[in-house]
């Protein structure tokens, strides 16, 4: 998940940089050529950038599955020292009384 993160930092900044670039260029004409290529660019940043989107949401929701099923093997796991407890409790009350 981290690279995923990281990724996708470097990704927006990316097109923080063609945006600029962009933006500067604005005031000059573009060829057509060069702006196709740039706005193909930017669809694949944006492409990029919603698959990372859709894998970030796919990683937290493994990690909640995963905090679910631990929280439940805490619970089963303090269930089980009950349990123990009142089994190893159990013969010391008996053993009093013969």
């Amino acid at each position: 998940m981290r690279f995923t993160v990281m990724k996708l930092a470097g990704l927006v900044f990316g097109l923080c940089v063609v945006g600029a670039a962009w933006a500067d260029g604005a005031s000059k004409p573009v060829s057509s050529a060069k702006q196709a290529k740039i706005e193909q660019q930017l669809a694949q940043r944006n492409a990029e950038i919603e698959q990372l989107r859709q894998d970030v949401k796919v990683q937290e929701a493994k990690s909640r599955e995963t905090d679910q099923r631990l929280q439940q093997q805490d619970r089963t796991m303090a269930d089980l020292r009950k349990q123990l407890s009142a089994l190893n409790a159990a013969p010391d009350a008996g053993q009093g009384r013969h």
